[in-house]
């Protein structure tokens, strides 16, 4: 066989990978399957003594995917011969090679109970299993045969639903395994060979449900929506640049904007604005030991587009940063610092006086989120995961303000009048908010006469939007 032939390019790394964990995950229509099935068979083909297990959720589901889709990998290899092809239970034994595939569902405990002898597991559509606990049980069960010869392997195939899913946060945000584990993302456009049909229908997701495509097409971290985000007319196909035109341009001023808290990080979104079309191209984040007013700077200046930029710089960011630094712990205030560190750019800074207020100037940004208020539009870089997660997450509270969800870490610490961090101690910052608290400070300075005309009236020029707050659901006017 030429596997190179028969096996998409994408994969042939993780057709040769032995890591113990390895991952495939993304979009719909990438070949997942189809790849993980090809591997198994050529390794029982190759190799000899396997028994290997794929599992499911429910052992019906396995009929019409992962049973069918092994035969037809049979027939590709034009190994069917070799094959014993059994239905009840979900089997294919491979007599010549001492070798078989058992299909299991995780609504079949007992026989997941002591996977004795097992060289290989294969999770497809793990992330359809719920329990985390469920899946820990089932691997403190996989113990290879003694004196195994073939390398074991744990596959795990799926569409990333939810970024809430314990998944995430077992292989992905806080891995014990990390050390062995093969973790790989996909989508459509890896697959050459998909029906053109189907291309459009995923396509089409983009104007028909934004969570849907923005995992099905974009093989991205789904979120779930509870009706009380904060920026509730942010739509991922619309606001999320897919036609590349986020992109830097020499030519224009750079706009950046700050947030300063330091953990758990310092905040930069960089933009451009080509008349009142708002493009966020970039985002930089300052953890420690960056996460000072010096550190974000510095990662600005070393930056190797903007590091020669020559067209011109505006400033922006929260207007209580103006008093003496609560950060470099100095008599300077933080725009004083930033004036400073970036004097080669000759930058303007643009801080008003106060910092609007929060339910108004979310009540601004939805109106020209959902209508182009003004004829102001945003458009955000795919790149810029951190605000595109603030958009899509961030919390309404009953107030109409940004919810504060509060998370435990470290806060880095200095010494008496330095800058340096030289230490940490253990503290609470928000999840949410850095980014897009920089968004707001930016987009209200830069369309100031818009910003000011619609705050001077309360909102009252807004369209009948409806938000649901947490406890309540009003009209905003």
């Amino acid at each position: 066989m030429n596997l190179n032939n028969l096996v998409l390019p994408v994969y042939h790394e993780f057709f040769y990978d032995k890591s113990y964990f390895s991952i495939l995950y993304g979009g719909r229509g990438s070949g997942k399957s189809r790849a993980i099935c090809q591997k198994l068979i050529y390794r029982i083909l190759s190799e000899r003594n396997h028994i290997i297990v794929i599992i499911r959720d429910k052992i019906t589901d396995h009929t019409n995917t992962t049973y069918k889709e092994c035969q037809e990998v049979l027939r590709q290899f034009n190994v069917e011969s070799f094959a014993d092809i059994r239905k009840s239970p979900l089997a294919i034994k491979f007599p010549d090679f001492n070798s078989e595939i058992l299909f299991l569902g995780m609504d079949d405990p007992q026989r997941l109970k002591g996977l004795s002898g097992v060289t290989a597991i294969w999770f497809e559509e793990i992330s359809e299993i719920k329990n985390q606990l469920a899946f820990e049980e089932v691997m403190s069960g996989f113990r290879p045969a003694q004196g195994l010869v073939n390398y074991e392997q744990v596959i795990m195939s799926f569409n990333p639903v939810s970024q809430e899913h314990w998944l995430k946060s077992r292989f992905f945000d806080n891995n014990p395994d990390h050390y062995r584990t093969y973790i790989k993302r996909t989508t459509y456009l890896d697959n050459p060979y998909l029906n053109p049909n189907t291309v459009q229908s995923l396509l089409n997701l983009r104007h028909l449900d934004e969570s849907m495509y923005k995992v099905n097409v974009l093989g991205e971290w789904g979120s779930i929506q509870t009706g009380a985000e904060f920026y509730k007319m942010f739509r991922y196909g619309s606001h999320v640049d897919s036609f590349g035109r986020c992109y830097y341009n020499p030519n224009l001023p750079l706009h950046i904007s700050i947030d300063f808290n330091v953990l758990p990080h310092m905040t930069m979104i960089v933009a451009q604005v080509v008349g009142k079309e708002v493009r966020i191209i970039d985002e930089i984040t300052g953890a420690h030991p960056h996460n000072t007013v010096v550190g974000i700077c510095n990662l600005f200046k070393s930056h190797p587009e903007y590091s020669l930029h020559d067209a011109g710089l505006f400033v922006y960011g929260d207007p209580s940063a103006k008093a003496r630094s609560y950060v470099s712990l100095d008599s300077e205030s933080n725009f004083g610092r930033i004036e400073k560190e970036l004097k080669k750019f000759n930058p303007r800074m643009k801080i008003p006086a106060s910092a609007p207020r929060v339910m108004l100037r979310g009540q601004w940004i939805n109106l020209i989120l959902s209508s182009e208020y003004n004829g102001i539009s945003i458009l955000i870089s795919p790149k810029c995961k951190g605000l595109i997660r603030d958009m899509l997450e961030l919390q309404e509270d009953h107030n109409g303000l940004k919810l504060k969800e509060m998370v435990r870490g470290n806060i880095p610490t200095h010494q008496q009048g330095q800058s340096d961090m030289v230490g940490n101690r253990k503290g609470s910052y928000e999840k949410h908010g850095h980014f897009s608290d920089a968004l707001d400070y930016f987009l209200t300075e830069c369309f100031r006469m818009d910003w000011t005309a619609f705050a001077r009236r309360g909102g009252n020029a807004m369209p009948y939007i409806i938000t649901t707050a947490r406890s309540q659901s009003r009209l905003r006017y």
